[in-house]
């Protein structure tokens, strides 16, 4: 079992049950990586934090400890994506093509769609 989880002044004791999916949602940006993780389907917010980046700090020790520092299961990793053109109207499943395109838009969010990218590329070597 997993220790007690502090959000704001109070504490979450999880007790996972079989139905219960975990999913880490991210905002991977070029001055910080956000982050919460939610328990489906009751919606509960076990953890969340604004982790300030570097710009020397390579993302993949903030993601290291990030995921560290959540100390659960993730079953699903879920992503803020800056700038999808008029190529996205609404959330899509990530796969090879998506991040295709995702790359092909990138000149429209410099600061943002690289660091978006490395991010999924990161979280699915984890989850």
């Amino acid at each position: 079992m997993n220790a007690p989880v502090t959000q704001s002044d109070r504490t979450i004791q999880p007790t996972r049950k079989h139905t219960d999916v975990y999913v880490l949602v991210l905002n991977c940006g070029s001055s910080s990586v956000k982050y919460k993780l939610i328990e489906m389907p009751s919606e509960t917010v076990l953890l969340q934090g604004n982790e300030k980046r570097y710009m020397d700090q390579p993302l993949k020790e903030m993601m290291d400890a990030i995921f560290e520092k959540i100390n659960y299961r993730v079953d699903i990793d879920a992503h803020r994506v800056v700038h999808g053109a008029d190529l996205f109207d609404s959330s899509v499943l990530v796969s090879n093509e998506v991040m295709e395109r995702i790359e092909s838009i990138s000149y429209l969010a410099p600061l943002h769609n690289p660091i978006n990218l490395e991010g999924i590329h990161l979280a699915q070597q984890k989850v």
